[in-house]
């Protein structure tokens, strides 16, 4: 059990990473200051990082994570190298105190699409029910 409990450390490890790399290549992104080229390659390194879409489909097993675990961390880390170091450490600034902040913003975040998610099944069940009552010409 200590393997998997390493294994599941790494990888909690470097989802935290990619989420403070996908924080701070947003704030490189919107800097005006950037070139854009790099504007370019950190859109594409984030929207490859939140597309469903994968190179290699998730469903095939060790090949499906390689672009997760490689591609990924290499688009940033290439987009890392040609951004001036000034803009990528107040950006890196930046990402840092979201961090703090972001906790508690994604438990709201979290609860309020609960929230809505419930809400809207609940929606559907009154609408359903509706539909069934006013379908029976005997009430």
């Amino acid at each position: 059990m200590k393997v998997f409990s390493k294994f599941k450390d790494k990888f909690s490890w470097a989802g935290a990473e990619l989420a403070s790399a996908v924080n701070t290549f947003y704030y490189i992104l919107v800097d005006k200051r950037t070139p854009w080229y790099v504007k370019v390659l950190s859109f594409l390194s984030l929207s490859y990082a939140f597309s469903p879409i994968d190179l290699i489909p998730d469903f095939i097993p060790f090949a499906g994570y390689l672009d997760d675990f490689l591609i990924i961390p290499a688009m940033f880390l290439l987009a890392k190298k040609l951004t001036p170091r000034e803009i990528y450490n107040e950006a890196v600034a930046k990402a840092d105190k979201f961090k703090v902040r972001s906790k508690r913003l994604f438990e709201f975040a979290g609860a309020f699409l609960a929230l809505i998610f419930w809400l809207a099944v609940a929606g559907l069940f009154i609408f359903a029910l509706f539909k069934l009552v006013k379908g029976h010409k005997k009430w």
